[in-house]
């Protein structure tokens, strides 16, 4: 399916939370980080904020999640994206996006692409099962519609091991790019 502006929206079905595991969550039950309901066994190396979904640190393995490219709509597994790439910079949009926020994470794609071209592969990743208006065709982009993926607004810089070197929330461009000059530049 196409839309308006030209960009290709493939056509899927949704996936459906699990709703006996919200029922013992609160509502916070996060497949793609490992919490399992009904007894919220995590990886030993995750942390937990409030609301039960573990947050990866600086130095740990990322997490892998299946999501859905807006190229092709095939259904990948969001660790076979880091081997290709020295980096790999997950722009993550929350669970409340806006304008201003696409408007950042956009920039900081285009920006990533200017310097360093393929060395540095950079996605949007959104919840949604569409790419938003707000994001051109140029700007590559993931659909975590089952919500596996769950990380606030912000910016997640994978190393070609799936090790995350920097997480900034919220997404600061000049953070990131600071980190991978230092790292890429050197």
């Amino acid at each position: 399916m196409r839309r308006s502006d030209g960009c290709r929206t493939p056509s899927r079905s949704q996936g459906s939370p699990n709703r006996a595991a919200n029922a013992v969550t609160g509502g916070c039950f996060r497949r793609g980080w490992q919490v399992t309901a009904p007894t919220h066994h995590l990886v030993p190396s995750y942390r937990v904020d409030a609301c039960h979904t573990p947050r990866v640190e600086t130095g740990e393995k990322a997490p892998d999640a299946l999501v859905t490219s807006a190229v092709d709509g095939e259904r990948i597994h969001l660790t076979n994206l880091f081997a290709d790439h020295a980096f790999t910079v997950l722009l993550v949009d929350g669970d409340a996006p806006t304008s201003d926020g696409y408007k950042t994470l956009v920039g900081l794609a285009l920006a990533l692409v200017a310097r360093w071209g393929e060395r540095v592969a950079s996605y949007v990743v959104t919840h949604r099962n569409e790419r938003p208006f707000e994001i051109p065709c140029a700007v590559r982009i993931l659909f975590d519609d089952r919500r596996e993926l769950q990380a606030g607004f912000g910016a997640y810089v994978i190393d070609s091991d799936g090790h995350v070197t920097f997480r900034v929330e919220p997404a600061d461009a000049t953070a990131v790019m600071a980190h991978l000059a230092s790292v890429l530049d050197t």
